[in-house]
This record gives C-alpha cells, sequence and structure tokens, in this order.
C-alpha cells in the first residue's frame, strides 16, 4: 500500500487517507485531497481547509465572530424592547396629575369637610389617603373611583381635634390606570388646637380662680344608667383643687376635696349613693343611699360652724329631704385654687377605664353652680361669664387605632345671681 510522509509529524501514513490520524493535518497529494494554497502567515504553500476538529480545538478567530454575533443579538433585542416600550408609552401613556385644588387648607378644632378637586390626565381610577397625621383625630376619604374623564372631585371629613395642640394631617391622591400609576400628589390640612381639655376619666368644667376658693357647690339630677349594656360605674361630684388629679395624673403632695354621687351598674340593677371624700388622706365614703331621677346637692365649704373653723362637705337629697354634713376629720390644707363640677369614670385609682366598665347615661346637668372666694364681698358666687373656655373638659377612650370624645363637658351658662348651669352628655362611644 503506497505511503505518503506527513510533513508536520514526520510520520508515514496511507496516500487514501486525507487526513492524518495522528495530527489532523490534511495531506497534500492525498487522493481526493484540496488543492493547496497559499499559507498567508509564511508565504509558503499549504493547505487551503483546516484540520478536522477532532473536539479538542476551535480556532480562536472563530469565538471572537460568535461574541461580536452575540453582541449584536443583545443590542438589537434591547433596542427593539426600547422602541416598544416608547411606543407603548406614546400610544398608551403613564398616567399624571396635572393639578390639585383643596377648597381649604385649615379646619377648626371641631372639624369639619375639605373637598379636593384633581385634573388628570390618562388614569382610570383615583383614589385619597392618609399619608401621616395623628391617628387620635377621625379621617374619613371615599373610596377608589373612576376618574377617567380627566377630572376627580373627593370629600375628606376630618373628626374633632381633642387635644390642646394643632395638628397637620397629610393626604396623598394618588392616580392609575391597570399597574401604571402616576406620581402621587399631596395636601396638608392644618386642625386647629382644641379649646377644651381631654381626659380618660373625666367631663365637665373645671374653674382656676386668682383667689383662694372658699366654697363649691351644685345641683343636679341622679342620672339613669345604660345598665343593659353591662356592668359599670359613674360619679357625679363638685370639688376644690380637683384640677391636679385630670388624667389620673394625682401625686401624693396634691390634695382634692370633693362631694357627690354615685352609680353602679351591677347584673343589670343600679345603685346610688351620696359620698364625699378628700384624697388622698379619707378616700370615697359613703353616706346614704339615693335613687336615678333624686334630686341632689353636693358642697364643699371653707367655714366656721358648730364651733368648728376648716372644710366642711354636705350632701342632700332634696327629693327625700336626706342631708348629712360634717367638717373634715382631718384638717385640708389644699390651695383653693379650682373649682371642679365633674362626671367621672371611677375606675380604680391611676388606671381608668382600664379596669372599671363606663356605660352610657342620660344627661346630667348641674344647676346653681357656685364658687365663692374668701375677698369681698365674701362668699358670693362670682360671674360665670369671666369663666375661661379652656375649662371644659371632654372625656376620650380609646377605641380601635384613635381616641373618640365619650362623654362632652360645657361651658356654663350665668343664671340670675350669678350662678352657673352646665350639661354633661354621653355621646359615645
Amino acid at each position: 500500500m503506497p505511503l505518503i510522509m506527513c510533513s508536520r509529524c514526520n510520520t508515514l501514513v496511507s496516500d487514501e487517507s486525507t487526513v492524518c490520524p495522528f495530527c489532523g493535518l490534511v495531506l497534500p497529494g492525498a487522493v481526493g485531497a484540496p488543492e493547496p494554497s497559499v499559507d498567508l502567515d509564511n508565504g509558503s504553500l499549504a493547505p487551503s481547509i483546516s484540520p478536522v476538529s477532532d473536539g479538542r480545538s476551535f480556532p480562536r478567530r472563530h469565538w471572537k465572530s460568535l461574541s461580536l454575533i452575540a453582541m449584536l443579538i443583545v443590542l438589537v433585542v434591547g433596542m427593539g424592547t426600547l422602541f416598544r416600550s416608547h411606543i407603548e408609552n406614546l400610544i398608551n401613556p403613564i398616567p399624571v396629575i396635572l393639578s390639585v385644588t383643596p377648597t381649604r387648607d385649615a379646619l377648626p378644632s371641631s372639624g369639619g369637610t375639605v373637598t379636593v378637586s384633581a385634573r388628570i390626565g390618562g388614569a382610570s381610577t383615583c383614589a385619597l389617603a392618609l399619608a401621616t397625621g395623628a391617628a387620635t383625630i377621625s379621617v374619613s376619604v371615599p373610596a377608589r373611583t373612576a376618574c377617567s374623564d380627566g377630572r376627580y372631585v373627593g370629600h375628606i371629613a376630618v373628626g374633632p381635634n381633642p387635644f390642646q395642640r394643632g395638628e397637620i394631617l397629610l393626604f396623598r391622591l394618588d392616580a392609575r390606570r391597570g399597574r401604571k400609576v402616576a406620581h402621587p400628589a399631596h395636601i396638608a390640612v392644618t386642625i386647629e388646637p382644641s379649646v377644651s381639655e381631654s381626659s380618660s376619666n373625666w367631663a365637665g368644667y373645671t374653674a382656676n380662680s386668682a383667689r383662694p376658693i372658699t366654697a363649691v357647690d351644685a345641683t343636679w339630677t341622679i342620672p339613669l344608667m345604660h345598665c343593659a349594656t353591662g356592668n359599670g360605674g359613674l360619679a357625679v361630684w363638685i370639688g376644690v383643687d380637683g384640677h391636679a388629679e385630670l388624667n389620673n395624673t394625682f401625686a401624693s403632695n396634691n390634695n382634692l376635696f370633693q362631694a357627690g354621687s354615685e352609680s353602679a351598674c351591677v347584673n343589670g340593677q343600679q345603685y346610688d349613693d351620696m359620698w364625699w371624700e378628700w384624697s388622698p388622706v379619707n378616700l370615697s365614703n359613703p353616706v346614704f343611699g339615693v335613687s336615678p331621677g333624686d334630686t341632689v346637692t353636693a358642697a364643699v365649704v371653707h367655714a366656721s360652724a358648730n364651733g368648728q373653723y376648716g372644710w366642711w362637705w354636705v350632701v342632700e337629697d332634696d327629693t327625700t329631704s336626706q342631708s348629712e354634713s360634717a367638717s373634715s376629720p382631718v384638717a385640708y390644707d389644699g390651695p383653693g385654687a379650682t373649682a371642679d363640677f365633674v362626671v367621672e369614670d371611677p375606675g380604680v385609682f391611676g388606671k381608668g377605664n382600664l379596669t372599671q366598665p363606663f356605660v352610657g347615661f342620660t344627661p346630667i346637668t348641674f344647676s346653681r353652680m357656685a364658687v365663692t372666694t374668701n375677698t369681698p364681698p365674701s362668699y358670693q358666687p362670682f360671674s360665670f361669664s369671666t369663666f375661661d373656655p379652656s375649662g371644659v373638659v371632654d372625656m376620650l377612650h380609646r377605641f380601635g387605632g384613635s381616641l373618640r370624645t365619650l362623654v362632652n363637658g360645657s361651658l356654663p351658662t350665668e343664671t340670675v345671681y350669678g350662678y352657673g348651669r352646665m350639661a354633661v352628655t354621653y355621646v359615645g362611644p
């Protein structure tokens, strides 16, 4: 069998072979071998056909070509995606909020309504939401609604501000069409501070006096409680120096001299009695029982009676003509700085409504309210028209995530001879 020499590996192979089986070189002159061509690297004659791959090598220039082709494919696909996105945005643009106009940017402490009007581009639905603000103020916003005609109108309802500080509520208006959402617009609404004070356990009125107070008294009717709703307690009283106890902040160096009525619902039955107290020395002291609908009077008086000088408590049932009075067994030495007319959630001291349920009641009206001082004219009521509206106290309880007014106090109105009249009303929950 004729043999030929492989010029690359110097090995004899059959002339019938077109490729050297040892190095893969295409053999010139072999049967079926291609015509030689010029080797561009050294100018010599060389085979023009690359060696047959044995799976161990692939020309580097081919890899570069494939990389360039892949980069071109990625570039073309990316440009196509951008082009399609651009065309889609031209045909189906992202929504935009063009203008927002609220009817007002401030509300009184009592709250109110703000109407928001807006011009919208390319949206199908719009909605208002509270972005930031006091959780204690109740807020109502409309549900998501259609705004495909390019206009939106929504009404924000804001409840009263219970605190003596202003609050800023921030609302967000968003517009969308499918998954496309416009950049939101924001509306700020300021709600003015409340004139009245807020308390977790009191409602009524507390009056400051620049002159030492020497007597506080008032008359009211024992309320009918909503005992069908469950067990609970309620105290109605007048007193001196009680403001320090507001919101259960009573401290050991505070004093409070008071007298009034207390009612309790127990298993659907209402029980009532008259009582007096000097906190923190002589806590609640029941005196005699009374009934719903009875007209009662209570007073605390700094006076000389029966040869004794000091603070006295007085409780009367005007309906049954029962009455009791006595001087404080321990000399009361409070400053006489405030006069208090209060409906209270008695609870357990320091706990408020957390440990003592509070049920509803019929309105309580304090009448013949009087405050006297020890300066001329001695022991004469001074005008309620001079009282500060900030002395009104509202009782707030927490329901869910916000505080709601449970009982409203009110500013006393002056009656004849300088007496006052004031209503305390259950409004919650």
